[in-house]
């Protein structure tokens, strides 16, 4: 859901909007009973095995909240799951004591010709034995049939094909409309394990924020604003021109920030080219030894920086996890339940979305290149005075 904040002035006539996002939630009354008296108290837990599928770094940081409930409710369990995570998200896991072994298992698409894939999840499910409790995050009918005939199992939640293959039966009113972290949570709420106080559990060695707050004070005693430029996909709908990013920084510098980029160490040139020596790439800071941990390096510098700024990516996933001020250009896309979860998490969008229900991809890069420099260097101020 976002909450309109305030108008932002325009120069080509599109109307644009600067809004807090607020993640959409099933209503209360859904599951205030299983807390009332939890299934999972009564099952006997020593094995879990999670079956997640694609793990970059946004769909692990929608999925970390329950991940980290269902560790609070079962603290000696072991934990396996069935995914293909970047070396990143592997170490954000297991930093945070939520994966005790990865069953890699990488499947684009289930068909019959993914028969080598599906062995390779049989031979897993023999050499794992029984698991006392397999989360199931599919919901497709086929890898969830998959999953029952590769692996062996006391008990089961999950929501495919309306939770035909689970254990414990749950609605989902109006679940397009719920965002994915809360859906995801309703796996761990069906047990009655309430979501952690803090949602997400993001653990960063303390000798690596000790390092990254004398990192930033050697860098300057100005305000500094992080950014995400870049996304891994080609898709120009979720992209902003990089000439307006380099436009963007010259602005920002104007007003006295620093800059930091933050993105993929193989598109560093990219970066360098953006920040044209006026900013500071965030990969050249760090030493090789530092490099090999980047993905606590970035958590934390994300947590002291007053605000970043990013496309709908996993850095900006992360930076809201972190509570960070967190802006998200996505001005032609609805959003809704992917956007980044935080309390700090804002959007800039433009109010076709609200008018028109079909859009070509024409009219989406329009709207994106309507978007100018100036308008998100005007929210990036608004946001930092709410602050």
């Amino acid at each position: 859901m976002l909450i309109k904040v305030d108008e932002l002035n325009t120069e080509r006539g599109e109307r644009f909007f600067l809004a807090r996002h607020k993640a959409s939630d099933y209503p209360s009354q859904l599951f205030d009973d299983w807390y009332k008296d939890p299934p999972y108290k009564k099952l006997s837990v020593k094995k879990v095995l999670f079956y997640i599928g694609g793990m970059a770094l946004g769909d692990y940081v929608m999925f970390n909240p329950t991940l980290a409930s269902f560790r609070e409710a079962f603290p000696e369990a072991a934990f396996s799951i069935v995914g293909c995570p970047s070396k990143a998200v592997q170490m954000l896991a297991q930093e945070a004591g939520l994966i005790d072994k990865l069953l890699w298992s990488r499947i684009r698409k289930h068909r019959p010709w993914a028969y080598k894939k599906y062995k390779e999840l049989w031979n897993y499910g023999r050499a794992e034995g029984t698991i006392d409790l397999l989360v199931d995050t599919q919901r497709q009918f086929l890898p969830s049939l998959i999953l029952s005939i590769c692996f062996e199992y006391r008990n089961r939640i999950g929501y495919s094909s309306k939770c035909f293959f689970s254990d414990w039966k749950f609605d989902e009113p109006n679940r397009k409309n719920v965002h994915d972290t809360y859906q995801s949570l309703m796996l761990a709420r069906r047990l009655g394990i309430r979501p952690i106080p803090t949602m997400h559990s993001i653990r960063i060695p303390e000798w690596v924020e000790e390092r990254i707050s004398r990192l930033l004070n050697n860098i300057s005693s100005r305000k500094i604003i992080a950014m995400f430029p870049l996304v891994s996909c080609d898709d120009p709908c979720r992209q902003w021109p990089l000439e307006y990013w380099a436009q963007l920084i010259g602005l920002l510098r104007e007003k006295g920030y620093e800059l930091v980029l933050l993105g993929d160490p193989g598109r560093i040139d990219v970066l360098r080219s953006m920040g044209r020596g006026n900013v500071r790439i965030f990969w050249d800071i760090l030493s090789e030894e530092e490099r090999e941990y980047e993905i606590f390096f970035c958590a934390a510098l994300l947590k002291q920086v007053a605000c970043v700024v990013g496309l709908e990516s996993g850095g900006s996933h992360l930076a809201a996890a972190c509570g960070a001020n967190t802006l998200t250009l996505a001005p032609a896309t609805r959003l809704g339940r992917y956007a980044p979860f935080g309390e700090r998490s804002w959007v800039i969008f433009s109010d076709r979305l609200e008018l028109e229900e079909e859009m070509t991809e024409e009219d989406r890069v329009s709207i994106i290149k309507s978007l100018t420099p100036r308008v998100v260097c005007s929210a990036i101020e608004e946001i930092l005075h709410e602050r």
